[in-house]
């Protein structure tokens, strides 16, 4: 419980003993009514985003003032405040702060001119570091006061002024404090009293915009105002107070003031339409009682007062659209802090049919019912589509919001609809609120999603959108056939065990199509081994297997086996991507209880893989590349590692090791703040370790093992593990080619006039100001992808989970669920989030421009729910073609959720994945592509990215960049890449970033017709041209003569010429020669022509003659047309 607060209840205590001392103090409590709400234009970069405007009428050489601020922020005493007078804009100099707390200021001050009008700028501060993750930090107070003025006038910074000539300390009379009272036995001394100064007066307190007003839900209560509301409720051992949707709960650690000056309610009343999601908060203050848990109930809420028929010729009135709830009205001088609409009064309520006995709702009559009522901080549905119950306590002091929302059917007739809600403490009384909505006309026919601050879009968070078993293409369907489960281009072969007992590949070698001839990646079975005390690995005895669900989408089976004592269970489903999941307990077998502890060395995951298929080796610290003959790793929690990738390019597989305790940590430079939670049955305290060894000839073996632990009778270990097999897909390099991108929001006929054909809408544009929050421009985003479209063109947003712009109207109601939305953390950042969120949050990107100051999502909740409904609406009612997402902060189910949605809504859309190079110890070196492979079954095109090391070697270049064995292609980043080596794997760089135009590139391909090539890369056995040198390396398009290539067998059955990518990664000039395979090529050699056509800052124009040495310089290449 905050100080403030229990300040707070120490005041009650002592009124409830001296009840009558409230009205002796009565000259003490701040006015609501003193002072106005209102912004301002001034420099908030030097001056801080709030100040109060004072009026001096007279002159005089000092003046006294009080400003009622009213702060949220702790140890306002601390913080500095600077003086400017209006006219002029220069600093008052002699002040002299006489009491700062959280519910005034106290100051005397020297007014240079008069009449007129000065500032108080009371949260100045100072920002430095990186612009996008800035640093700020609150001035410290600092007097500037001449010494010869303050004894003028008998003044000392920080120590109050007495009604009757004497100064009191500072602070008696602060927030939660009982003010000071006089002692008659005491003589005044000597002094200043408040008598000696003429007194200014407070016009208005000013925030730089509407968005940074504290009003109304950030301006406290006082301690004696919460003492007197409490002293009214003296049995009650919590409050509630109903409140509108416009304004959010902020504050947790006190009340507003609002809330004091409308009490308590057992009433609610709300304005919605026809078909309307409505929402509304009841806050709970638990004022002598820790509130463990909450729950909510709500009742049918029935007719009780038809609407009365409109005039004849007059059309039904749409209610209001209420202001943008992050946006609060400034309310401008003489502007109340509550109006009579926000709440029901006491004569209204018993003016209601209910409420005086007439008008009884019947049973036949329309109603709302509960079943369409819903309260968020109570129960909902997960990102998993499971139903959960949440638990909401509210501790002792603190307020906690309960956001609500119902359900108005669009065919009930208008009128007025009362029934109860009834909020359930655990261990406490039950409190009913009567609800009355009075519904109008219009329907609303999207439940009012399209304007955001309805808050009808919370019930997104529930939503179970596209959560099903069906498959999005290019997968097919899956087949049973015996115990072997095969999807696109894979298949597994289940053992009696329950693990894979084989995996195939039928993927080509060019990984351009699906063949017909499998590749097998293991040399045995997988197998799951248990070793006593002594090392002896302990016998199997095989049990029962059976398919427990048999779907296009995913297939499931179950085995049980034993090993010596132990049971083991083994449940596995593998869906249509190639993604194998195997949950695995051990648990002793039916041992006595009391039963001494089993001693056990290891239990052990053995892969014993082919060595030609594990030619390359990906993750646990290992960067992507040739495979090491030996390997070893141990768990690390600062370390974002659990999976290695093993495999080639057209056959491979991820194994990542799970537990129970699984929750997906933060990615990238955030992923301390929430690291990866150890397995305890591989982590095993640190006993736990990874392997990877050539054992033989023709094996290499990946052993993940546990090491030495007791098993109690009543334990159960879970070895769970995921297999991922790759690659996905086939590449496709027609439609990579035919796809170009430009990255930024620019004209149209800009972009068409680059040659770019798609284009990528970043955060930070005019169209999409707000990251991760896309809604707030509609109609302006809307009517730019409409103009893309008609010139034949594609336009994707940046939309992703990972932050959240402070800016998205729901984010109080996201805070109110605490750290299942956002994770919690050690605040600080821009100065909105310090000054509106206060603390237990993560500050994320910032756009110094917007002021758009984001904040870390955690890592799995319901907001994938209302993202994946989001990205429906946007593509229903905006028409975006796919989504640019920067780092992935969800799962792979989430990602399929996505790819169906796009699919349906929007065929032929596209995703593209940018990542920087995680291989850092912020980001817990963790190699991107290993990372993220759960989601490449459902992308189009990779851009990694910052970081990268393009001077790398081109095994890492093939693993860790290009995206190529795991069915992807894509483009370079860092620096513009490599254009030489980026075409061997068929990349360029984006355009318009690095300052390099892929768009030279880009008339070669069209001039040599790509769109009909295909793609024979240099870790194709089939390619049809080699240089001799591993150092030199050559990527062959393969034309067919009189058509296009076919679906698939690469560099076969050519003959209509083909274009050449060689690529050095030498170190000096080489000479190379081509060995062309002219038969595969279709090409007769005595007719051949080898040119090099001229590309401006790639290549100048060249001929070689078969057989001619090729000079390559370091780092260079070519782009060689073969006739």
């Amino acid at each position: 419980m905050s100080p403030y607060l229990k300040k707070n209840l120490l005041v009650l205590s002592l009124s409830l003993i001296f009840v009558g001392a409230l009205a002796a103090l009565a000259d003490v409590p701040i006015s609501p009514s003193e002072v106005c709400y209102g912004t301002g234009v001034w420099d908030a970069a030097k001056f801080g985003n709030h100040r109060a405007v004072i009026r001096v009428e007279g002159q005089a050489d000092a003046v006294r003032v009080r400003i009622p601020w009213r702060r949220r922020d702790t140890k306002p005493e601390k913080k500095n405040v600077v003086v400017v007078e209006a006219a002029t804009g220069a600093q008052v100099k002699n002040v002299c702060p006489l009491a700062l707390n959280r519910e005034y200021g106290d100051f005397v001050f020297q007014p240079v001119t008069a009449p007129g009008e000065y500032y108080y700028y009371y949260l100045t501060n100072t920002s430095k570091g990186n612009q996008h993750y800035p640093t700020v930090t609150y001035n410290p107070l600092e007097i500037t006061a001449e010494d010869p003025w303050l004894k003028k006038w008998g003044l000392s910074p920080l120590a109050e002024l007495s009604p009757r000539g004497r100064q009191a300390p500072s602070g008696a009379a602060a927030s939660g404090a009982e003010p000071a009272k006089e002692s008659a036995a005491l003589p005044a001394p000597p002094g200043p009293s408040s008598a000696d100064f003429p007194e200014a007066r407070v016009v208005e307190i000013q925030s730089i915009d509407a968005f940074n007003s504290f009003h109304p839900m950030e301006v406290i209560a006082t301690a004696m105002e919460t003492a007197r509301l409490l002293a009214e409720h003296p049995a009650a051992p919590y409050l509630l107070f109903p409140e509108d949707r416009r304004f959010s709960v902020r504050m947790k650690d006190g009340l507003p003031m609002r809330w004091v000056e409308a009490g308590p309610r057992n009433e609610f009343a709300g304005e919605a339409l026809r078909g309307e999601f409505f929402t509304f908060q009841i806050g709970v203050f638990a004022c002598r009682s820790a509130i463990e848990s909450t729950d909510v109930t709500f009742e049918d809420l029935k007719l009780t007062q038809p609407a009365p028929s409109p005039a004849r010729g007059k059309k039904p009135q749409d209610s209001s659209v209420h202001p943008h709830p992050s946006s609060p009205p400034s309310g401008g001088r003489g502007s109340s802090s509550v109006s009579a609409d926000d709440k029901l009064t006491s004569n209204q309520a018993s003016a209601s049919p209910v409420a005086s006995g007439q008008g009884q709702a019947k049973p036949t009559l329309p109603l709302i019912p509960a079943s369409g009522m819903h309260s968020f901080n109570t129960r909902g549905v997960n990102w998993n589509g499971k139903p959960f119950v949440k638990t909401c306590a509210v501790p002792l002091g603190q307020v906690q919001p309960l956001w609500c929302g119902v359900q108005v059917p669009r065919e009930v007739p208008p009128g007025a609809y009362e029934g109860e809600i009834t909020v359930l403490p655990r261990g406490l009384p039950p409190t009913s609120l009567r609800l009355r909505l009075d519904v109008k006309d219009p329907v609303l026919e999207d439940a009012g999603d399209s304007d955001p601050s309805r808050m009808s879009r919370l019930r997104w968070l529930d939503s179970r959108i596209a959560f099903d078993d069906d498959i999005v293409p290019p997968f097919t369907p899956l087949r049973v056939e015996d115990r072997t489960v095969s999807c696109l281009g894979r298949s597994v072969t289940v053992d009696d065990t329950g693990l894979p007992g084989r995996l195939t590949s039928f993927f080509t070698p060019e990984l351009t199509g699906v063949g017909t001839t499998g590749r097998e990646l293991l040399s045995a079975p997988f197998a799951l081994i248990v070793s006593d005390a002594e090392g002896n690995e302990l016998a199997s005895t095989l049990g029962k297997f059976e398919f427990t669900k048999k779907t296009p989408g995913a297939v499931s089976w179950r085995a049980e086996s034993q090993s010596g004592p132990l049971t083991l269970t083994v449940q596995g489903t593998m869906e249509f991507d190639g993604f194998v999941e195997f949950k695995v307990s051990v648990s002793r077998t039916a041992a006595p209880v009391p039963s001494p502890p089993l001693e056990i060395s290891d239990i052990r995951l053995e892969i014993p893989l082919l060595r030609d298929a594990a030619r390359y080796m990906m993750g646990m610290g290992y960067k992507g590349g040739l495979r090491p003959a030996e390997f070893s790793w141990t768990w690390d929690r600062t370390l974002n590692q659990d999976a290695l990738w093993l495999g080639d390019v057209n056959a491979g597989l991820q194994v990542s090791l799970r537990d129970e305790n699984y929750s997906r940590p933060l990615n990238t430079n955030f992923y301390l703040s929430k690291p990866l939670n150890l397995p305890p049955s591989w982590w095993n305290d640190g006993e736990g370790i990874c392997a990877v060894q050539e054992t033989s000839a023709s094996t290499v073996l990946f052993t993940a093992s546990s090491g030495p632990r007791r098993i109690r009778p009543s334990d159960t270990l879970h070895f769970n593990f995921n297999l991922l097999l790759t690659p996905f897909k086939p590449i496709d390099p027609r439609t990579h080619f035919a796809t170009r991108f430009f990255h930024a929001y620019k004209p149209v006929d800009e972009v068409a006039h680059a040659g770019a054909n798609t284009i990528n809408v970043h955060h930070a544009t005019d169209i999409n100001p707000y990251i991760n929050y896309p809604f707030l421009r509609p109609a302006e985003m809307k009517a730019y992808i409409d103009e893309a479209h008609a010139r034949g063109m594609k336009v994707k947003i940046y939309y992703t989970i990972r932050e959240l712009s402070n800016r998205a109207p729901e984010l109080f109601a996201l805070r109110s669920l605490g750290d299942e939305i956002f994770s919690r953390g050690p605040g600080g950042g821009f100065s909105w989030l310090q000054e509106h969120l206060v603390s237990d949050y993560i500050a994320a990107w910032f756009v110094p421009e917007l002021k758009d100051a984001a904040i870390i999502n955690s890592g799995m909740s319901r907001w994938h729910n209302y993202y994946l409904e989001g990205l429906d609406w946007l593509v229903r009612n905006i028409g975006i073609d796919g989504l640019y997402i920067d780092d992935v902060a969800f799962d792979r189910t989430t990602m399929k959720r996505v790819r169906k949605i796009l699919d349906c809504g929007r065929p032929g859309a596209l995703i593209d994945l940018h990542s920087a190079n995680q291989f850092n110890p912020r980001d817990g070196f963790a190699s991107s592509a290993n990372l993220y492979l759960e989601h490449f079954p459902y992308l189009n095109r990779l851009w990694f990215g910052e970081y990268f090391d393009y001077n790398a070697a081109p095994d890492y270049w093939l693993v860790e960049i290009s995206g190529i064995p795991f069915g992807l292609m894509g483009e370079m980043l860092q620096d513009g890449g490599n254009p030489w080596r980026g075409m061997v794997y068929g990349m360029t760089n984006r355009l318009p970033w690095s300052g390099q135009d892929p768009s030279r590139l880009w008339k070669v391909w069209d001039e040599f017709g790509i769109g009909e090539a295909e793609m024979a890369g240099w870790w194709s056995p089939n390619c049809p041209v080699r240089t001799g040198n591993p150092y030199v390396l050559a990527t062959v398009y393969v034309k067919k003569r009189g058509g296009k290539a076919g679906a698939a067998g690469g560099a076969t059955g050519g003959g209509g010429g083909a274009m050449i990518a060689l690529a050095s990664w030498a170190k000096e000039r080489t000479e190379v020669r081509l060995d062309i395979d002219w038969k595969a090529l279709g090409i007769d050699v005595s007719a051949a022509q080898i040119m090099a056509p001229a590309i401006a800052d790639f290549q100048t124009e060249a001929q070689f003659h078969p057989g001619d040495p090729i000079s390559v310089d370091p780092g260079k290449g070519w782009i060689l047309i073969l006739k």
